[in-house]
């Protein structure tokens, strides 16, 4: 299965990147965004597998998209992308609906773990 991959992130390097990370998994990205205000009505009409969000967005935090795409799919696959310093809140994150925590600066092998991870949690809750 591929898997369809949403970004939400404001930083053209780091959407370059995560595209040569996500490629090497086959992983498609439908839409890159980099703001809210056109990503998450993207949400809606691409229908993405797994949505990838940046904590820190101009005039937005990434926690207000989170709550903002969960509120309209309390189902959604959401990634954050976490500044270092904000690691110690990833429990909370995890808590309030969010499938996985990247910390930046990240890593491929880090980026890969992460994305299997949630979509294998994916695939089983489709499955079942």
């Amino acid at each position: 299965m591929k898997y369809r991959i949403l970004l939400i992130e404001d930083s053209v390097f780091i959407r370059y990147q995560l595209q040569q990370y996500l490629i090497d998994l086959n992983m498609e990205i439908v839409g890159e965004y980099n703001n809210p205000q056109e990503g998450i009505p993207a949400f809606e009409i691409l229908k993405p597998d797994i949505v990838v969000v940046d904590y820190s967005l101009l005039n937005v935090t990434g926690i207000q998209v989170v709550e903002e795409i969960l509120s309209r799919n309390i189902y959604a696959n959401i990634v954050l992308l976490l500044p270092s310093q904000l690691f110690h809140r990833t429990q909370e994150f995890v808590g309030m609906g969010i499938k996985g925590v990247l910390t930046k600066p990240f890593y491929p092998e880090k980026v890969q773990k992460v994305m299997i991870e949630v979509a294998v949690n994916l695939s089983r809750s489709v499955s079942h």
